[in-house]
């Protein structure tokens, strides 16, 4: 399921979207989370917390909307839909397809390859400690 956030501080950035939450219009404020791309037919979760909001990297204690995106053929075609949703969305449709763009998104662990095998190929090393001045030493 994705999820779709919205902060007071975002919303800010918009006159006339703030002069909709300023109203308290309850049916307006809904059919504009719609808009944003919010699931109004599920919960949406109102929070007062630490949050970094979009455009910014800085921290703000405000409110802000948790709720899922829209599943809809309107919202998944919007330049504004997460991938997350898209690959829901082409999952629920063909699960092979789904699982082939999400191997070709793997990156290679090459540490984890290097360290397996050199456990395979290798032979084991002893390590001897030896006090220097007070401070072990690794020789």
């Amino acid at each position: 399921m994705s999820h779709r956030v919205l902060s007071w501080y975002n919303v800010c950035q918009f006159p006339d979207v703030k002069a909709v939450f300023d109203s308290g219009d309850k049916s307006s404020i809904e059919k504009l989370l719609y808009d944003l791309g919010f699931d109004t037919d599920k919960d949406i979760e109102k929070q007062y917390c630490y949050h970094r909001p979009l455009g910014t990297n800085q921290v703000f204690l405000t409110d802000r909307w948790i709720g899922s995106e829209r599943k809809d053929p309107a919202w998944l075609n919007s330049k504004h839909c997460t991938q997350e949703n898209n690959l829901e969305a082409i999952g629920i449709k063909d699960v092979h397809f789904q699982a082939e763009l999400l191997n070709m998104c793997r990156q290679i662990n090459y540490t984890g390859l290097i360290m397996e095998n050199m456990k395979e190929n290798s032979e084991e090393v002893y390590v001897e400690y030896v006090e220097f001045e007070g401070e072990d030493v690794e020789q």
